[in-house]
Formats: structure tokens, sequence, C-alpha cells
């Protein structure tokens, strides 16, 4: 939601412009995706140079980035709006605009879905696209409900998420990470942390001994970081090869898309047993004739994620990047089955 602290730099109640805005600048990538994602592309004039999703943000003028946003070029932009994130931009920056006369929405943290969720719709309303906004919720939403009712029996998967590699970084349950693994079926090893992102030893993980380890990967990144815990045997994630690198932007950016896009993936690493693609007759294995249960399969493998609009993965990854698993043996994500009922959604 917008907080206190948005409210007070955006001045939303007493200053916000009466008829939509038409030049538009966002401070933030999550924002971006969120513009495109209600069909108001047309008004964002101007975005950051780590706004690349989708792909026609990459050719909008860029003001600088997150931290650093270029404020001169802003102002003579002459925008109506400019929305930034809690999640991303400084407070400082906001002032500093709000001081140059410029009218900015700061969205807060976005903690877990239902943060998002509201984020996106008071988006959409702000934008005068509060029908496309609630429409496209009410699919991510019907998806993630599908996605439970198949998972509603599993057991929770002890898993650990790693944010960063050097300091070795986690997430605790007040982020929408922990909210993602929640929903996938898992069991964060690190929710009880005293900090959202808490810097963790090597010890601390192999003494929560998690299942299944999600490495989150820059798509730039060339090295397999997956083989930094190979060399921990004992370590359950291991034995099982069941280590895994997901994309980085996908577990990172608070849109809808994204969130819905990551528990799915997440859900299929962490309970590949349950998600596993039914036959032709869309009944699971060993189902009794006439009793198969009216959910559509969940979630693609080889491309990855084709959910709402936006092929995610294919854009972030792109054509050839393949996920490491550390495990002896074990297949790459991307040679298993798919598990997407093709034309389901």
């Amino acid at each position: 939601m917008v907080t206190v602290l948005g409210l007070l730099f955006a001045g939303w109640a007493a200053a916000a412009p009466v008829a939509p805005p038409r030049r538009v600048i966002s401070i933030a990538p999550s924002v971006t995706e969120e513009i495109f994602a209600v069909g108001a592309e047309d008004r964002l004039i101007a975005d950051t140079v780590y706004c690349n999703y989708p792909a026609a943000a990459r050719a909008k003028p860029k003001i600088g980035s997150m931290l650093s946003p270029n404020l001169e070029r802003i102002v003579a932009l002459r925008p109506d709006l400019v929305v930034a994130s809690e999640d991303g931009n400084r407070a400082q920056t906001v002032q500093q605009l709000q001081a140059l006369g410029v009218h900015v929405v700061v969205f807060g943290e976005a903690r877990a879905w239902r943060d998002i969720a509201a984020q996106f719709q008071q988006l959409g309303d702000l934008l005068g696209r509060g029908e496309q906004a609630r429409a496209l919720l009410e699919k991510e939403q019907d998806t993630l409900s599908r996605l439970a009712h198949r998972l509603a029996r599993v057991r929770p998967v002890r898993v650990f998420f790693e944010v960063g590699a050097d300091p070795l970084v986690s997430a605790n349950r007040a982020t929408f990470i922990d909210d993602i693994l929640s929903r996938a079926g898992g069991r964060n090893v690190e929710a009880a942390s005293a900090v959202r992102y808490p810097f963790l030893s090597v010890e601390s993980v192999l003494a929560a001994n998690p299942e299944v380890i999600l490495i989150s990967t820059e798509s730039s990144e060339d090295t397999n970081p997956a083989q930094a815990w190979a060399r921990y045997p004992d370590l359950a994630a291991r034995r099982r090869g069941r280590i895994f690198q997901v994309p980085a932007h996908l577990f990172s950016t608070p849109t809808p898309m994204s969130f819905t896009a990551a528990v799915g993936m997440a859900a299929r690493l962490l309970h590949p047993e349950t998600l596993a693609r039914r036959p032709m007759g869309g009944c699971a294995p060993g189902a009794p004739v006439g009793r198969c249960p009216p959910v559509p399969e969940i979630w693609p493998t080889r491309d990855l994620l084709e959910l709402s609009s936006a092929t995610r993965a294919r854009d972030l990854w792109g054509p050839q990047r393949t996920f490491g698993n550390a495990g002896p043996g074990s297949p790459r994500l991307a040679d298993a089955p798919s598990f997407w009922d093709e034309g389901a959604r």
C-alpha cells in the first residue's frame, strides 16, 4: 500500500491530479513493469537504466539509476507524476523532487502478496486503468488459488533462499520472498531471522540443513554459484541434488506477474512429484477414472513461466539460459518435462 511516508512525500490526498496523469516517469523497475501491464505505457515518458522488462521499457528515455536519478533530467521532462518505491528509491530523492515542485507518489515496502496486489490496484486507479488492474489481479489470484489447491496436502520442504553469495544473504518472514516460498510449499529456514535480509555464515545454513536451496542469479552471471554448496556432501540439498539457480529479477521484483511466476517456479522445484505433467487424459498417474480434479496443470519449464501477457524467463534469461544444479547426475531444470498444459490459461 502507499505508506505514511509515501503519503507525506506525495501529498496523495491533497495534491494528486484529478485527471489521470499524461506524462509519467517511473524510477523503479517494478513500477515500470506494472505501467506496461495495465496498458498505460504510452504515458510513460522515461524510466531508469534498470527498467529492462518488458523489452519495450528499454527503449524509453532514461533518467539514471534508482538510487541516483538525474533530478535535472526529470524536471526538464515536465512530468505530471513521478512514481517511486521504498523498495529501491531513497527518501532523499523523493524529498528533493518535491522541493523542485515535482508531484511524486511513493509505494511502500511490499512484504507479501497482499501488499503487491494493493499497490498494483492503486497504481491502476491512479492512471485511470483500474479495471485493467483489477482484471489482471483476478487472473493472477486465480492462478495462485489453483496452485494452493494442488499443494494443499504436501509436506512443507525446508528451503534456503540465497539472495546473495558474497556476503551470504537470505530473507526472513517479513519479505515477499518468504511469502513466495510459503505459497510454493516451502518452509523458509531463515524466517525467524531478526532482520529482513540477514547476513549469514555458511555454518548457520549447514546447521539448518535445508532440503532445497534456491540461488538468486543474475542473467549476466557466467559462473555457477550452485557449485559453492557442492563441497558439503552432508547437506541435505546437496545429497538430493536439489540446489537450483532462479532468476534474480523474478524473485526481487514486487509485481503481481513476477510474484505469481516466482511462486510457480519455486513450487515446481520444491514439489516436482506433485506438479508433474499429467498424461494426455488430464489425470494424475493413479487417479481413479472419472475423478480427476478440475484443476489445470500449473507451471512450465523449458521457456519457463508464460504468465499473463508476458513470457517472463525467456526475456529475463535469454533463450539459451539453463539452470545449474549442483547435485551429481541431477537433470538441469531446462531438461525436465514440461508441466504446463498448453493453453490452460
